[in-house]
């Protein structure tokens, strides 16, 4: 039911979805940063163990409880497009798989290339002189 109009194409759908599961997480990775690890626990735990019901739950701590977080965020919202912007929040290097010869080589993308950040549409730098384009672009 993500898209509900599917009876006709010609009509757009524009509806922006959120889904609980992601919110949940969210909570979860919050609570953990503010070390409130119980709570980023039990919410963390909610989404697994919906999951898999024969999962017993996360004990994790620290550094590992907040990677269980991203780790489960991956599971849960793979292919939903949220993987990269997890990496780009956390300052976290991405991988690129290229395909050079065979097989594909990994390729990683430091936090520091400057093609992590995007282009400043060219709008916005027409008609705003204060606006200088980001580095490499």
């Amino acid at each position: 039911n993500k898209y509900s109009n599917t009876a006709n194409p010609a009509e757009k759908d524009d509806i922006k979805v959120l889904r609980y599961a992601d919110v949940v997480l969210i909570l979860a990775e919050a609570y953990a940063n503010l070390n409130d690890e119980t709570n980023a626990k039990i919410y963390l735990n909610d989404v697994a163990e919906a999951r898999d019901l024969s999962f017993t739950g996360y004990t994790s701590t620290g550094a590992q409880l907040k990677a269980d977080i991203i780790n489960e965020r991956r599971k849960e919202l793979a292919f939903e497009g949220d993987r990269y912007w997890d990496l780009m929040r956390l300052n976290l290097p991405i991988t690129n798989h290229v395909k050079t010869q065979n097989p594909y080589q990994a390729l990683p993308i430091a936090t520091t290339d400057i093609h992590r950040i995007f282009p400043i549409p060219q709008a916005e730098t027409d008609v705003n002189p204060n606006i200088t384009q980001n580095t490499g672009y």
